[in-house]
């Protein structure tokens, strides 16, 4: 007997995990009158599988500084009618920014004038103040005093401090009504460097892993070295991930020879350890100086103190610089190091540990870059990349994990259009009509099943053409059993060989703003320090996307890209014709870009304050807002760095952090992250006694 399908097999369901970056959520953002940042928006959402209604090419002029009237009428509302128009404005969370776009906008004040990054004043253009002043009218930054000389200070504390990032993510904090967007951006001193940046992440994702040592070399100096006291914490959170090569090193500009996951210090200038070190694909670097990305340092040639694109040059995938003088209270916590190695996205690693928010930083590197993730294998059954079918066809997308890690949500978008979404691990499809048609399947882990707070996405991308496909889908019922068991044999094979991959199934339970959190840590550190530490078990994503059996009407698609340039993405289980085609080398992805970069030049003020100040005399290394719902963010104080005795006050504070900062084992995730809170409150109140402001 034979029944109609039909066209939505599946009634539509909210997915119930809070989103992170991915092709379905992701904006890129070019300038049209730019051919280098039009091929290079072309390359990323080619390799991202991003649809073509989520890149926005804007009409913009080649500088590196817009007005705050410019940023608006030029920048923000094109932006916003192009992605609104599409339709997708919605569930946007992140936008990828190109090079050849400005990188800074200047905000006028009754005084003279503040500058910020592009990218910040994008995060953030969308809050208000409690009165409905836009935050954009407000001034950036605050007078300070430093050493005793005038200085301007960051004024907006990060709101955006836990938890897995959402298109709709808003808060009310510190007298503003936040409405963020995470903003990276893939720039350099040449399009190619750029270019680099996105390779350097699929690269590593394709690998699963990030090979080298992650070294922590202190400050050359106290101003730059002001973020030290978080070292010995973030180097044992590491290992307790299974990070063997973690290194604290003393300053030395001419340390070379490594080859490097990550590299963290400060300085204003550094000889051969940039050129003369290797770094891993996947890489990450933060230096906490002060000129780091001001416009000079992306030209062909010039220095202005050490130039993030120096790193660019030498293949990482994310480093963060600020693009005009900080000070040096306004650097991310080295506890985005960690964050980044349990599976966190780079926007989400370098965003959700900056100190503040509407200011001078900028991440360079792609939003979605997640090496260490251990995403879901998505499956499609039914449909194979480039076929063309001829009649109306029921396409079904299963996901899975390992060990039966539960899949939160699984959304199926044609053309960029959501057709069905589950939530769960299965969506299904009529496909029909005339014409291309692109199919992006997304599915994401449940936030309990991750490691700490991550909740990862996985993705894939099929092609087909549809010619005469009219109708209702039809399939016997037998042939629907059969399709549904091809698709969970598939998605289980996937996994099969990655059953052993890491994390923790615990949940992280979140945390209690305020100072009831430090004081019960306390009371239960001497029961948690009787339990063993256990140091969980580190496996490379790579064994979850080491193969699987598929069949020949089921394409496996994996978010884990090879040096092929079709969405960064495994494409599996097609004929042997087409499967080749699934493995293009490196050099024709490059080939690529240089032929898009031929073709597209050839077309040529509000007083309102937060809530929760800074104090203009006591500057903490990092900001207050790690003091406040902070879950691993906690810097163990080292009592040796502190410059000078402190007060009894912070002496307090230090026996508190010495018997709470300590690490436990991911099956006690609720103790452990009470005791970072604690942790992270003593450290703060610490430094809070004995940082001053300083130019870095």
């Amino acid at each position: 007997m034979r029944r109609a399908a039909p066209a939505l097999a599946l009634v539509l369901a909210a997915g119930s995990a809070g989103a992170v970056p991915g092709p379905d959520s992701v904006a890129v953002v070019s300038n049209r009158n730019v051919p280098g940042s039009v091929a290079l928006a072309a390359m990323y959402g080619e390799a991202r599988a991003v649809p073509a209604r989520q890149r926005c090419a804007l009409d913009l002029p080649t500088v590196d500084t817009l007005s705050l009237a410019d940023f608006r009428a030029r920048f923000t509302e094109p932006l916003r009618r192009c992605l609104t128009d599409a339709g997708v404005d919605d569930r946007i969370e992140a936008y990828a920014l190109m090079r050849g776009l400005p990188i800074r906008v200047t905000i006028p004040l009754a005084g003279g004038a503040q500058g910020v990054s592009l990218a910040a004043a994008l995060m953030v253009e969308r809050s208000r103040l409690t009165d409905g002043t836009a935050l954009l009218d407000a001034a950036p930054g605050v007078a300070r005093s430093c050493s005793g000389s005038p200085c301007v200070a960051a004024r907006w504390t990060n709101p955006f401090t836990e938890g897995a990032f959402t298109p709709a993510w808003a808060t009310e904090l510190g007298g503003v009504r936040w409405s963020l967007r995470l903003a990276t951006m893939l720039h350099g001193r040449s399009d190619e460097d750029a270019a680099r940046l996105l390779r350097s992440a699929l690269d590593a994702e394709r690998a699963g892993r990030v090979p080298g040592s992650w070294l922590f070399m202190n400050g050359a100096d106290r101003a730059r070295g002001a973020l030290d006291v978080e070292y010995d914490d973030v180097v044992a959170a590491l290992r307790d991930l299974g990070q063997t090569e973690v290194a604290r090193v003393p300053f030395n500009a001419a340390d070379t020879g490594r080859t490097l996951a990550a590299y963290v210090t400060g300085t204003a200038s550094l000889g051969a350890t940039i050129e003369g070190n290797r770094f891993s694909p996947g890489a990450i670097v933060d230096n906490l100086t002060s000129l780091g990305a001001v416009p000079q340092n992306f030209a062909p040639t010039g220095e202005a103190q050490v130039s993030i694109a120096r790193w660019v040059a030498m293949g990482v995938a994310g480093v963060h610089g600020a693009v005009e003088e900080p000070l040096n209270n306004c650097f991310p916590s080295r506890r985005f190091a960690v964050d980044y190695a349990e599976g966190a996205t780079l926007a989400e690693a370098y965003l959700r540990h900056m100190p503040f928010v509407f200011w001078r930083n900028l991440v360079l590197g792609d939003p979605m870059a997640a090496p260490w993730a251990h995403r879901p294998r998505v499956t499609v059954s039914g449909a194979a990349e480039g076929e063309t079918l001829t009649a109306s066809r029921a396409v079904t997308v299963a996901a899975a994990l390992p060990e039966g890690a539960q899949i939160a949500s699984t959304v199926l978008y044609v053309d960029g259009v959501e057709v069905a979404r589950a939530a769960g691990d299965r969506v299904t499809h009529c496909l029909a009509g005339d014409g291309a048609r692109e199919l992006l399947a997304v599915a994401q882990v449940a936030e309990d099943q991750g490691v700490g707070r991550h909740a990862p996405k996985g993705w894939g991308r099929v092609r087909v053409t549809l010619r005469g496909a009219t109708g209702t889908c039809e399939a016997a019922d037998a042939g629907d059993a059969a399709a549904d068991a091809a698709a969970d044999a598939a998605a289980d094979a996937a996994v099969a060989r990655g059953s052993d991959a890491g994390g923790c199934g615990c949940r992280a339970e979140g945390t209690t703003r305020g100072g009831w959190t430090g004081v019960m840590a306390a009371l239960l550190v001497g029961l948690l320090r009787r339990r063993p530490r256990a140091h969980r078990a580190f496996t490379s994503p790579s064994s979850v996307r080491a193969g699987s059996a598929s069949t020949a009407s089921a394409a496996t698609i994996s978010s884990a890209p090879t040096s092929s340039p079709v969405a960064g993405s495994r494409i599996r289980g097609r004929s042997a014709a087409s499967a080749s085609d699934a493995h293009t080398p490196a050099s024709t992805l490059d080939a690529r870009f240089t032929g898009m970069q031929k073709v597209f030049s050839r077309r040529s003020s509000s007083t309102s304050a937060p809530k929760i100040p800074v104090p203009c005399e006591h500057t903490p290394a990092t900001s207050p807002a790690h003091a406040y719902g902070r879950v691993k963010n906690s810097p163990k104080p080292s009592r040796s760095a502190a410059p000078r005795a402190p007060s009894p006050s912070a002496a307090h504070a230090t026996s508190v952090a010495t018997t709470a900062g300590m690490h436990t084992s991911c099956s006690s995730t609720k103790k452990r992250r009470l005791l970072h809170a604690s942790s992270d409150f003593a450290a703060r109140l610490i430094n809070w006694s004995r940082t001053k402001y300083a130019p870095a």
